[in-house]
């Protein structure tokens, strides 16, 4: 993908320094892309997943498999930001459905 990539030749706004979207510009446009995870272990993990072997033994309907050290702390914060909006909200979350449309004309 590096290599395709085509970028306009003007400087990204200083806003956009040290965000997510502005590293992977620069990473883009530099072609120097470090990996934090061993690719052949992601793959051999994916392959045991979908035949039903090693690890991946009784766990081949899963929906997700979350691989990379990151992700441990990407799906901490999500968890504790939907439990926190399901204390917060969870009174209105529930209360806004359709309970009989026969009887609210």
């Amino acid at each position: 993908m590096l290599d395709v990539c085509v970028l306009g030749r003007a400087l990204l706004p200083d806003e956009y320094k040290d965000t997510v979207a502005g590293q992977f510009i620069d990473i883009m446009r530099t072609g120097k892309l470090v990996p934090n995870g061993d690719k052949d272990k992601a793959m051999k993990a994916v392959y045991q997943l979908v035949v039903g072997e090693g690890f991946g033994a009784g766990k081949e309907k899963e929906k997700f498999m979350p691989l990379g050290l990151d992700m441990t702390t990407r799906m901490s914060l999500i968890q504790d930001q939907l439990a926190h909006a399901k204390e917060v909200f969870g009174d209105i979350t529930n209360g806004v459905g359709i309970t009989n449309r026969v009887n609210n004309k």
